[in-house]
């Protein structure tokens, strides 16, 4: 393999510090990759950055990364803090534009969500996935690798938070 590029799949959410992204990877990663320019963080507003890739059946935009989109093999690394995490619909999150993000991230969404894990009642989820197939019947070719560090998310006192529904 000779052509690498890490991609922080970072959606809406702002840039990583250099030492957040340092940390996220770890020194060796960080130190192999930055310099040659191939640790990059997904600008989700940048339109010369994006390709758009097709319609789910309910008109939703699927637009992701154009460096993902092109490359070979995906290889998405996640670390799971929730239940929403996998497959194709991983891209479908974290690299993809705002106007394919606007679907699923939105307040209509969390309100009309009868739960957010349960992807049978959840508008978030649903979206999600018809995203996902979209991008998997572009052809688009995804190994995912799912890692947990530990449940251990959150503070003693909210602890009933990452019990199972």
């Amino acid at each position: 393999v000779e052509d690498v590029v890490l991609i922080a799949a970072l959606a809406l959410h702002r840039r990583m510090t250099e030492s957040e992204l340092r940390h996220a990877v770890g020194d060796r990663v960080y130190d192999s990759f930055y310099p040659r320019g191939l640790l990059l963080q997904h600008d989700a507003e940048d339109p010369k950055g994006l390709s758009f890739i097709g319609l789910t059946p309910q008109g939703e935009e699927v637009e992701i990364s154009k460096r993902a989109a092109e490359s070979d093999l995906i290889v998405y690394v996640n670390v799971n803090l929730v239940s929403m995490d996998g497959g194709h619909k991983s891209v479908a999150t974290g690299l993809s534009s705002y106007r394919s993000l606007r679907h699923h991230h939105n307040v209509k969404t969390m309100v009309h969500s009868k739960s957010f894990m349960d992807r049978h009642n959840s508008q978030l989820h649903s979206s999600n996935w018809r995203m996902g197939a979209v991008i998997k019947e572009a052809g688009i070719k995804i190994f995912q690798i799912e890692t947990t560090l530990n449940n251990d998310t959150f503070p003693k006192q909210f602890e009933f938070l990452q019990k199972r529904e």
